[in-house]
């Protein structure tokens, strides 16, 4: 089977190096990317780090709120479970009252069963 095949519409390669400072020391990652878009590198470089801000701004979300970091949960399965549990009551709370902080809205959660079935049922 020829790269062409393979690669159908295959437009760009590229690859971001990143420097990350951690505990005293400098740390270098390369991430390698393949796409269809045909757009200049300035604009592969702004789409990739979009990417890693919206990326970075959930694990935190999940960690401050939901104690992702904290789970000892060593089933795969189970953590697995968890997380897409964990993504999906952010995602509902998130969407419910989007002025309100975050924290209030789990207090109200779990104190309030009229409020909890108002998420549960998507009633935004």
């Amino acid at each position: 089977m020829g790269s062409s095949i393979r690669w159908k519409g295959l437009k760009n390669i590229f690859q971001v190096e990143t420097e990350i400072y951690q505990d005293g020391e400098v740390k270098t990652e390369k991430r390698c990317y393949i796409t269809s878009l045909d757009w200049e590198a300035s604009h592969l470089l702004k789409l990739s780090r979009d990417h890693w801000r919206i990326e970075n701004q959930l694990h935190r979300t999940l960690d401050i709120h939901f104690q992702e970091d904290a789970c000892q949960e060593h089933d795969w399965n189970a953590a697995a479970n968890l997380s897409l549990l964990r993504k999906l009551g952010l995602s509902l709370l998130k969407q419910i009252e989007p002025t309100s902080k975050m924290i209030i809205k789990k207090k109200k959660v779990a104190y309030s069963p009229s409020f909890r079935r108002k998420c549960l049922l998507g009633e935004f």
